[in-house]
């Protein structure tokens, strides 16, 4: 974000310390724009005595701030140049030694805090959300493909940092990671830290399943908890094996697998082995958006396996109340099961 400076109307008022309220607020607003902090301070530089002023080296002072933003410059100059520059930044500060000395010392102070501001403005970041019954596919700005099921939530930025590339995952995706071996590429979620060079792998992270399954179907991947130390429960996962991680646990130890059950969502097919009632309404919800509504005093954690296909939800819906003993009824897009009365 860049800002004009009115050089002439801060140090104006800097000097004569005579000027409006507004006046006053439009020259902090130039600094800051959450609060008077760098205002404060300049005012402390410019109302410093004089006896407690240096002679200023502007050459030590410019290659301070360079160091700082990491710009690099000219190396081979010439000696007799710098010297020369050396000898005027003394003469300059003996000849002006009080206001000047000042205003170098403001103008100093706001370009060094402006850029330090600039360098950590953070990344900015784009959401994407999959709508119910919708699926979303993205392509990052390093060529990566993502490839998101209805529901979920991904977080990147516009532009990844030099040295790693960091996103954040709610919901199930399928990755293909473009191989860039000096920027891992690292996957959020609320309790795992997914980290890649370049791969192909599914990651699903619903937040209220409060676990994570990794599944590589090409290169190898490392899973660890979020928070915890890594050397100690950080797993590798390679071709063609899964990994879960449930909260406040580490990972299990890698398993092999039949990797392409675990990317079969992306034709709205999905292998319920040992699930929760509860997790296999909330994929179909998510799927067919809608809503459904169990008998009270049901518990949604029994146990299930099921196999769902891409057919009619009304088949699918026949299916779950024949195995819960249910009958149910649709009103707009929600269905209500109730346990099935016996004659």
């Amino acid at each position: 974000m860049k800002r004009e400076i009115d050089w002439e109307s801060l140090l104006d008022y800097f000097e004569k310390n005579s000027e409006p309220e507004d006046t006053r607020r439009t020259i902090e607003g130039l600094v800051s724009e959450n609060d008077g902090e760098y205002f404060n301070l300049m005012q402390k530089i410019w109302n410093t005595p004089e006896d407690c002023l240096r002679n200023p080296d502007l050459e030590q002072a410019w290659m301070n701030i360079k160091q700082k933003t990491g710009f690099v410059e000219n190396t081979h100059q010439d000696t007799t140049h710098i010297n020369s520059k050396r000898n005027r930044a003394v003469s300059f500060g003996q000849l002006f030694r009080s206001r000047i000395i000042k205003i170098a010392a403001v103008i100093l102070f706001i370009i060094v805090s402006y850029i330090a501001i600039f360098l950590n403005e953070p990344l900015q970041m784009e959401t994407i959300h999959a709508g119910y019954a919708q699926q979303e596919k993205i392509m990052l700005e390093d060529g990566s493909l993502i490839h998101l099921d209805a529901g979920s939530i991904f977080r990147y930025p516009n532009q990844f940092s030099s040295d790693e590339r960091k996103v954040f995952l709610n919901g199930e995706g399928y990755l293909e990671v473009t191989p860039d071996p000096n920027r891992p590429f690292i996957v959020h979620t609320d309790i795992a830290l997914v980290e890649v060079i370049g791969t192909k792998f599914n990651i699903r992270s619903w937040r209220e399943s409060n676990q994570v399954i990794v599944a590589v179907l090409d290169g190898s991947v490392t899973l660890s908890r979020k928070g915890s130390n890594r050397s100690d429960g950080e797993v590798m996962i390679s071709r063609d094996q899964v990994s879960t991680l449930r909260a406040n646990g580490n990972p299990s130890p890698p398993q092999n697998a039949d990797v392409q059950s675990y990317l079969s969502w992306q034709k709205r097919e999905m292998y319920f082995q040992s699930a929760t009632t509860r997790e296999v309404l909330d994929q179909l919800e998510r799927w067919y958006d809608l809503e459904f509504e169990l008998p009270g005093g049901f518990n949604a954690s029994n146990r299930v396996t099921i196999f769902i296909d891409n057919k009619p939800i009304e088949e699918i819906l026949d299916v779950i109340a024949l195995m819960n003993n249910f009958q149910y009824y649709q009103k707009g897009k929600k269905v209500i099961f109730s346990e099935k009365k016996i004659l």
